[in-house]
């Protein structure tokens, strides 16, 4: 059994695979503001047998990082921290066409690479909507899969927050997307999901 640990902007996902590999159900465990993460996890943790396998994903800071790795080291156990490479080489190949392709962020990579996985020898568009919205691109090219750039954008809601502490009068909208928008929340929403269509 392997613990798998990804660990967003805001809130971290884990989950424990079976005997044969599959995971089970993904559990969350907020941390953005939180000071406890460390005693949460290490009590959902307890179940998990001690001194089994650990990999993990992070784009968080370090702190929340820190309190991860005092969560599983109190269950027997150390986390391998995944990261990005210049190339993939296994059951296909994926090469990393970022300038610097250590500063591509782990979550980007290995979501690319589970992708590849997928839906092997052809070209795709992988899109992540969390806190930020990434999306990236993989060419497959006379059988060579290569990464050829993405974006980072703020995702759905850190826009909304942006309008509502940033400007004077607009509201924390809870509107609808909707054609033609003709309330002040509707027209927020609106134009926050078609910003994120666009990208």
């Amino acid at each position: 059994m392997t613990l798998l640990i990804d660990i967003g902007n805001t809130a971290l996902k884990w989950t424990v695979t079976d005997a044969a590999g599959a995971p089970g159900p993904v559990q969350v465990e907020h941390h953005r503001g939180t000071t406890d993460l460390a005693a949460r996890l290490g009590a959902a943790w307890r179940a998990v047998p001690r001194g089994g396998a650990a990999f993990g994903c992070s784009v968080a800071a370090g702190a929340t990082r820190t309190a991860v790795e005092a969560a599983a080291h109190a269950c027997g156990t150390s986390i391998e921290w995944l990261r990005s490479e210049p190339r993939y080489a296994g059951e296909f190949v994926l090469l990393n066409g970022y300038r610097n392709p250590t500063q591509l962020g782990a979550d980007r990579w290995h979501g690319m690479l589970g992708a590849c996985q997928r839906v092997p020898q052809r070209s795709f568009v992988l899109v992540a909507a969390g806190t930020a919205t990434t999306i990236d691109c993989v060419e497959v090219r006379d059988g060579q899969a290569r990464f050829v750039g993405g974006c980072i954008a703020p995702g759905q809601r850190l826009m909304l927050d942006a309008l509502a502490n940033q400007t004077a009068g607009l509201p924390q909208a809870d509107g609808a997307a909707v054609d033609f928008p003709d309330t002040t929340d509707d027209a927020i929403t609106t134009g926050v999901r078609d910003a994120q269509a666009g990208l």
